[in-house]
């Protein structure tokens, strides 16, 4: 009070006493004067008069021209520090550029950093600086890095959060799930007001503390994010195949919308790939052999190409190729290559696949593979055996069928436990279509490695596949090409989440690549 009203005073030109007039002004300027003492005698005091004569240094310097090494070299100047340049000193040479210093774990290691009398420049940045380079506004120094990851379908969006030390991510280690839900995608507009939603039912649900949530918000902290989205990425942007209604997604969007400093949008194929090759190095991978390699074959050398493929929304397929340091994911459209009846009744069922299809499509007489392996392939090909066969329908069946919402459940669950009807046709068909296209695409790719199969079709007919033939006998059924095929294994993967690790996979990289780029 006695301060405010003396700074008053004198700023309108008024005289006033410099003693205090009144008791209680007095008192307390006798216990600020006591605090001062016994914390400037402390070592905290002794640390703050160290770094008020380093500031007074520093302050010389750049009225000098610069902080300079004994070579002369200019070090730092204040006035223009958003780049340290050549940092010679001691025969080490290092060039960094800081981009404002932002902090939040962008580190320069004192090992490396330039030393002048006896201070090394990290030390005299933390020391003549109101925040440190690893901590920022009041959030505190940071204890691990956040990344998001996704895997966006058709039908759902399943969301992740997670967690790294930057311990454990200089060695190496994967990262630690933090947070995870999953979202119908019809009930949303667009991706970025689903993952606004999560971010916030992971704050509510108290996954994560208020601090953690403006850490991943603010774009001053490295967050990373990668969602592995149903359709063609092309400079980190994607339009929907299935969901008509999103608009375009795109990477820079949604850093800018949710304030992630790197957004990257990647094929639920190739995520679903990288997953595979990480969960396999973990050990978690749970996956069902479905055709073995002959043993002859195990001889082969080297990294071997393998294939990712699988039925869901759409039909998806991804080879994996070894680059000399890890499996590199490599997208394809291949679902959308033409449809090729295998019999009579599969051409009449691509007739009235052209019938159905054929005004959304200009009237172009082409069917892909995909209307027929996928979800909605399985309700169609019921549809033209509903057609086809009026005397076969079950009442009781396609009532419930009519009355569905996910039709294609309807026909795989009624059709695995009724073998005599017209859905377990359907499903028969399906594997059919399914077990050669598999094969087409062994013939293309020779994944001697493995072909697994994904999608959210083939795990839940796990059992199904297993006591029918339909699969395996249209995969082998190669003619001349049948004894290659055979050579090859097919693994049918199990496990859940390995989109999202794959996700996280790529995710982790940019993180590591973005902390790299500030040093």
């Amino acid at each position: 009070s006695f301060l405010r009203n003396r700074l008053v005073h004198k700023r309108r030109g008024r005289r006033r006493e410099m003693e205090p007039r009144t008791w209680p002004e007095r008192l307390s300027l006798f216990v600020f004067a006591l605090i001062l003492i016994s914390l400037l005698s402390s070592s905290n005091g002794r640390e703050w008069r160290e770094r008020i004569g380093e500031r007074s240094l520093v302050e010389k310097r750049n009225r000098e021209g610069g902080f300079r090494s004994p070579r002369g070299d200019v070090i730092l100047d204040r006035r223009r520090h958003r780049k340290l340049m050549d940092l010679r000193g001691g025969g080490q040479t290092l060039s960094v550029a800081v981009n404002s210093l932002r902090g939040g774990g962008q580190t320069l290691s004192s090992n490396y950093a330039f030393s002048y009398q006896n201070t090394t420049l990290y030390q005299w940045w933390n020391s003549t600086h109101w925040f440190n380079l690893t901590s920022y506004h009041g959030l505190g120094e940071i204890q691990k890095y956040f990344m998001l990851a996704g895997d966006i379908g058709g039908t759902n969006a399943r969301l992740t959060i997670y967690a790294i030390s930057p311990e454990d991510l200089n060695e190496g280690h994967v990262s630690k799930e933090v947070y995870g839900k999953k979202y119908k995608v019809r009930e949303f507009s667009s991706l970025a007001a689903v993952l606004d939603q999560f971010l916030r039912d992971a704050e509510r649900d108290r996954a994560i503390s208020l601090k953690e949530y403006l850490q991943i918000k603010s774009r001053r902290y490295p967050t990373t994010a990668c969602f592995a989205v149903a359709g063609p990425v092309a400079n980190n942007q994607v339009k929907f195949t299935n969901v008509k209604k999103w608009p375009i997604i795109r990477g820079t969007d949604l850093e800018r919308q949710l304030g992630i400093q790197k957004v990257q949008l990647l094929n639920d194929f190739c995520a679903l790939s990288e997953g595979v090759v990480t969960m396999e190095a973990l050990g978690m991978c749970e996956q069902l052999c479905l055709q073995k390699q002959p043993i002859y074959q195990s001889k082969r050398k080297g990294k071997l190409s393998k294939l990712v493929i699988g039925a869901g929304t759409g039909l998806g397929e991804c080879q994996l190729i070894w680059n000399g340091k890890h499996y590199q994911a490599w997208a394809s459209e291949g679902g959308h290559v033409d449809f090729s009846p295998r019999d009579e009744e599969q051409a009449a069922m691509l007739d009235f696949m052209r019938k159905r299809y054929n005004t959304s499509q200009g009237g172009s007489p082409h069917v892909s593979v995909e209307r027929f392996c996928s979800g909605q392939g399985i309700a169609d090909i019921y549809e033209f055996l509903r057609d086809r066969y009026p005397n076969q329908v079950d009442p009781e069946a396609n009532s419930e069928y009519e009355r569905a919402v996910e039709k294609p459940v309807i026909v795989t669950e009624i059709g695995k436990r009724n073998k005599s009807s017209l859905m377990n046709k359907a499903l028969e068909i399906f594997l059919d279509i399914f077990g050669s296209e598999v094969g087409n695409a062994a013939l293309k790719f020779l994944p001697f490695g493995g072909i697994y199969l994904g999608g959210g079709i083939a795990p839940n007919l796990k059992e199904y596949i297993e006591r029918s033939p339909s699969f395996l006998q249209a995969f082998r059924d190669k003619g001349r090409m049948s004894t290659l095929v055979r050579q090859i294994p097919v693994k049918l993967l199990l496990a859940d989440g390995i989109a999202i690790r794959g996700a996280e996979t790529v995710a982790r990289r940019k993180l590591q690549s973005f902390l790299e780029d500030q040093l």
